[in-house]
């Protein structure tokens, strides 16, 4: 992804505000240094308690945006109330030094003027087109942004998308396919849903996959046994972590409740390998409401909330198959 950026039109802004944070922004304000060599980005949400002026920007852990080097674009998605009580507050923060604010709102985005009106002789502000942007255009057929709010992103994680008669049905599937991992061990079993099901999917790319009730089921039955999911680790590559994120939310989808928040954490992981940030933690926050306890979405959101680097996966990925490996020659 392009890190240089030409902003000539207020529709630039907001174009390359969502090629950088990858969805498009609800009630948020995206701040970014656009040019710098090493190009910071941060988001805000916009509630009722608006920042206005004489209350410092911070970014999320806590430095001021002050700190981020090089001009900034801020661009507000969200109402004129949002725009004007940000404009303050941006002013507050950085007086004379090299900003521009911009504001995204039911299609159309307008320009301030540092003093806090609106530029140009058109207050409506210009039409905003994102999927013939040229900065999106692109990003969209590689599938590296989605023009989805926060909001539209999560309710793909809701459990029980086709009825409860279908539900019923995979978990039975599942349940069967789980109860054989034992006479099989670990390993095999891990190799044999990678072979039959997960490899099919993973030499394709991550549009228009969609999933049967069997393979779903034998994923939905790997994500429950600790031991044959740790083992399936192996193949949670970054070059495949898009096609693994969208399987697992299909596998969450169409599980009841009671057993789909494993399947909503493994595509968490997925999608933070494939430095995917917001399906990652919209994800987690529905995995984490169905399933509190789960082990390891609780250690994944305290990795997220830690700023840890999806890099590192590649160092623990093989590890988990070295541990089942040497659990079994001790066994």
């Amino acid at each position: 992804m392009s890190s240089v950026f030409r902003i000539s039109t207020p529709a630039d802004a907001v174009a390359a505000a969502v090629l950088l944070v990858r969805y498009v922004p609800e009630n948020e304000m995206v701040v970014f240094t656009p040019n710098a060599p090493v190009m910071a980005v941060m988001v805000c949400p916009m509630g009722e308690d608006a920042p206005i002026g004489g209350v410092p920007l911070l970014v999320p852990n806590g430095h001021p945006v002050r700190e981020l080097a090089g001009p900034r674009v801020v661009v507000v998605f969200g109402s004129d109330t949002h725009a004007d009580a940000a404009t303050m507050a941006v002013l507050h923060e950085f007086s004379d030094d090299d900003v521009a604010v911009f504001q995204f709102h039911e299609g159309r985005a307008r320009c301030y003027l540092m003093n806090g009106v609106l530029a140009g002789p058109e207050m409506v502000g210009e039409a905003v087109d994102l999927t013939a942007h040229p900065y999106v255009v692109a990003a969209l057929l590689e599938g590296q942004v989605r023009l989805a709010s926060r909001a539209q992103i999560r309710a793909g994680f809701s459990a029980e998308q086709f009825g409860t008669e279908r539900a019923a049905s995979v978990v039975d599937m599942m349940r069967a396919a789980r109860g054989a991992f034992p006479a099989v061990g670990p390993i095999s079993a891990a190799e044999t849903i990678h072979r039959e099901v997960l490899a099919g999917y993973l030499d394709s790319d991550n549009r228009g996959i969609e999933i049967s009730d069997y393979h779903a089921a034998m994923l939905a039955a790997a994500a429950s046994d600790v031991r044959v999911r740790d083992v399936l680790f192996a193949h949670f590559t970054e070059a495949n972590a898009a096609v693994l994120g969208e399987l697992w939310r299909q596998v969450g989808a169409v599980l009841p409740t009671s057993e789909a928040g494993p399947a909503f954490v493994l595509a968490s992981l997925s999608y933070w390998i494939g430095r995917e940030a917001v399906p990652a933690r919209e994800a987690m926050n529905v995995a984490r409401e169905l399933a509190p306890d789960h082990s390891l979405g609780q250690l994944l959101e305290r990795a997220y909330n830690a700023g840890i680097n999806p890099a590192l996966w590649e160092q623990i990925r093989p590890a988990a198959r070295d541990a089942e490996s040497d659990r079994l020659r001790t066994d």
